[in-house]
């Protein structure tokens, strides 16, 4: 019995011993596959970090790219700004200009036609009195204020009064009295 114990465990030995061989080499087998597994995942975990730092170095390119626009961007919208408030100046200036001429245009034409007016009144004296007429013909009057002035004058009004009353010059009032041949009491 020894003999067989012994041999059992011989047996058991070198299927132990063969078993682990095989082991032995099915475990290497699976050791060069799990290196070269490790290797393959090396050389991706290396071409990723060539393609991280790629990707760095391109959202870095366009960030500043991004930022230089900007940059651009409300320089213009700042020059717009400005150019808008300058414009808007120059339209109130000009406002203000054609304001003015609409006034003076007004005043020339009211001017033209007290002019018109006197000349028409200067033009009926010196045909009446070159017929020696002057007393039956009084020359038309149409302004207002002319008329006033005329009425003042027949009631003994002095010039300075009536050029006061109604706002325009004693040149004026005497100019019309004189072509009207009106007298005042008072010539002022």
């Amino acid at each position: 019995m020894e003999w067989l114990v012994f041999s059992v465990g011989v047996m058991i030995s070198v299927y132990g011993f063969i078993a682990m061989r095989k082991c032995k080499r099915t475990f290497s087998s699976g050791l060069t596959i799990l290196d070269d597994k490790i290797k393959e995942l090396d050389d991706l975990l290396q071409q990723s970090e060539a393609m991280v730092h790629e990707l760095n170095n391109l959202s870095d390119y366009v960030a500043d790219k991004v930022e230089s626009e900007n940059a651009k961007l409300l320089h213009t919208f700042s020059c717009i700004d400005e150019k808008t408030q300058t414009a808007a100046k120059k339209v109130e200036e000009i406002e203000v200009q054609v304001e003015l001429h609409n006034e003076l245009i007004l005043k020339a034409s009211e001017l033209y036609t007290h002019l018109k007016a006197y000349d028409e009144i200067f033009l009926q004296s010196q045909s009446n009195t070159s017929t020696d007429t002057a007393k039956s013909h009084t020359p038309k009057i149409t302004n207002h204020k002319h008329i006033e002035a005329i009425k003042m004058a027949k009631q003994g009004i002095d010039v300075r009064e009536i050029a006061k009353t109604l706002d325009v010059g004693q040149g004026e009032v005497k100019l019309l009295l004189g072509i009207n041949k009106v007298g005042s009491s008072h010539s002022g």
